[in-house]
């Protein structure tokens, strides 16, 4: 999948903004993690994109509901929503190195892989048209 470079450029700088990655100029720069892969999670990479996750308004201020105390959707959403944060939390980046090697036909060692602006192609995992680097 190839994503058009401004878009590609506008997501690494807030990853780097974020403090995810460190990104470096020059005919050996590139983009690499700021951290161990198993410090960065999937959720630390949609919030620096997206902010803080958000299912329902009424999760972060429950008084907007016209329903108020006796909505029967508010409890659901707000464990949906944790649910959802709970396991993006856990999707660090070296589990899914982890799951990639074990689903990998040839079976080889991976490594966090390092890209570059200047390539054509872009190597990862789309959620939302957002990539996550590993």
């Amino acid at each position: 999948m190839e994503i058009p470079p401004s878009f590609l450029a506008k997501i690494i700088s807030q990853l780097s903004i974020a403090g995810l990655i460190h990104t470096s100029r020059g005919a050996r720069g590139g983009v690499s993690l700021a951290r161990k892969p198993g410090d960065v999670s999937l959720l630390d990479v949609v919030e620096a994109i997206d902010g803080p996750i958000t299912l329902n308004d009424c999760t972060e201020d429950p008084d907007i509901c016209t329903f108020g105390d006796n909505c029967p959707l508010h409890e659901v959403w707000c464990e949906t929503q944790a649910e959802l944060v709970r396991r993006l939390q856990g999707a660090t980046f070296d589990k899914l190195l982890e799951r990639e090697a074990k689903n990998s036909p040839n079976n080889h060692k991976l490594n966090c892989r390092i890209l570059t602006l200047d390539k054509t192609f872009f190597q990862g995992c789309y959620i939302k048209n957002i990539p996550f680097l590993w």
